[in-house]
């Protein structure tokens, strides 16, 4: 009997302290004043292959090999009076596509491009209300060269051949303002983790009260924005550094090899992306669009006789607008959480008069409900609803230009895995249906499903 008293108290500490973490509330945290960076490296590889044949119609088959690599900086500092993102993003794609048609027709298209994209977007508090100033410039510039060759056997030797070469610089400012906040309380939840972890281990030696929580997740915040050249001398610093929190607040009771490894673990891969806040957003918006174009032709009538026939154009839009944007996090415990957006913008586009291109204005909107499943610290999912509408509303409409509506509406579904804390992977399958309607010609509708495979690895 006296062997069943330490067991069922242990038992009963487990639930009532697993129960005491299922109830603390995420979205109550606030996360302490902090300056975070973080660098990115992304990979992506697919491919598709499809034939098909049709009774009457020429049997066809189509290739496509699409990588891309990216490179991300991003820099987050977050106070009582304002929230700061910098960004930087780079990255270049290579596509190749190939298509045959029943041994008459071949078509090959290869593209290379290279995109960098920077810009920084400051909210400001003043006096600590929930009312923000917003200002967000942001530019975009990238290269691109497009190579394509289309041979028809019914013509004898007849090849034709594309190079174009595009360039394209695009600055934007946005200003305006609006209300709520939207908080990073991921911190807490790492904190939970260890202290979850911790329990089950019985390494420690009560539970802890909410407020010692909340100096965990603040230490936690402390930490993650450390800087170290060497990894291993910031790995060493942060167990350090927790062990003694811990230790400061007689939490522990047992400093072995568990202890160490537990609080490892749970410091090294719960790196869950936990947001919390509703925001209301209005800006109005200024830009310009610079775009260069060369395209040249090559037809080769024979080994002999070649037609060549370039064509250069240059494009300075002007951009004026307004743009909407309703945002929503709402923690659902502790491995839920729901996220809504909601976007709408009116732009008009005033196009150089020396250009070929009308005047025309873009109505845009978007919609998507979302849940994100955390399941473990190496595992979490996300799927949902996207919804976007766009009009292409043309001042002046000829036999070229006409005005365009298009409907995209896509159920999405992604997990990732940290095979490392540095190392993850991410496997993405989309449903889609798209309707295009020309209203001086014709519509189009598109049912399609995708998948990718990318790998992600964290610099620092």
């Amino acid at each position: 009997m006296k062997k069943l008293i330490p067991v069922t108290f242990l038992l009963l500490t487990f639930f009532t302290s697993n129960a005491q973490f299922e109830n603390i509330d995420l979205s109550k945290y606030k996360l302490p004043e902090i300056k975070r960076h973080q660098l990115d490296l992304n990979f992506s590889y697919n491919n598709s292959f499809s034939k098909n044949s049709y009774e009457e119609i020429a049997k066809n088959s189509y290739f496509d090999l699409y990588n891309r690599i990216d490179a991300s900086y991003s820099f987050y500092k977050n106070t009582k009076f304002y929230q700061r993102n910098v960004w930087t993003r780079m990255f270049s794609k290579v596509q190749l596509d190939w298509e045959k048609q029943d041994n008459a027709n071949y078509d090959k298209n290869d593209d290379y491009y290279w995109y960098l994209q920077t810009g920084f977007e400051n909210r400001y508090y003043p006096q600590e209300s929930r009312w923000f100033f917003h200002i967000a410039p942001e530019a975009n510039y990238s290269i691109s060269n497009d190579y394509s060759k289309q041979s028809l056997e019914t013509v004898e030797n007849y090849d034709v051949k594309y190079f174009y070469n595009n360039m394209y610089f695009s600055p934007e400012m946005k200003i305006g303002g609006g209300i709520g906040r939207i908080e990073p309380v991921g911190d807490l939840r790492r904190a939970i983790y260890i202290l979850d972890d911790l329990l089950k281990n019985e390494r420690l030696n009560r539970i802890p009260n909410e407020s010692e929580i909340y100096l965990l997740a603040n230490k936690i915040a402390y930490l993650r924005n450390q800087r170290f050249f060497d990894s291993r001398l910031r790995s060493k610093y942060e167990i350090q550094s927790l062990d003694s929190t811990l230790t400061d607040l007689g939490l522990v009771n047992g400093m072995d090899a568990i202890y160490f490894t537990s609080i490892n673990d749970m410091w090294s891969f719960s790196q869950e992306e936990r947001y919390s806040g509703n925001r209301l957003q209005f800006d109005a918006i200024g830009g310009l669009n610079y775009s260069w174009n060369k395209a040249k032709r090559v037809d080769l009538i024979d080994n002999s006789d070649n037609f060549i026939q370039t064509d250069k154009l240059k494009q300075f839009p002007e951009i004026l607008g307004v743009q909407v944007l309703f945002e929503s996090y709402k923690p659902l415990g502790l491995k839920w959480q729901r996220y809504i957006s909601f976007e709408t913008s009116f732009k008009n586009i005033f196009v150089d008069k020396k250009s070929y291109i009308h005047n025309y204005n873009t109505l845009d909107a978007s919609f998507t409900y979302r849940y994100d499943w955390f399941m473990n610290t190496r595992t979490y999912a996300n799927f949902g609803f996207y919804s976007n509408f766009n009009r292409f509303d043309h001042s002046s409409l000829d036999e070229y230009y006409y005005d365009i509506n298009k409907i995209n509406l896509s159920l999405f579904g992604n997990i990732h895995y940290y095979f490392s804390p540095r190392l993850r992977a991410s496997l993405n399958v989309s449903l889609y249906y798209n309707w295009t309607d020309n209203l001086h010609t014709s519509y189009t509708r598109q049912f399609q499903i995708s998948n990718q495979i990318a790998f992600s690895y964290a610099i620092f």
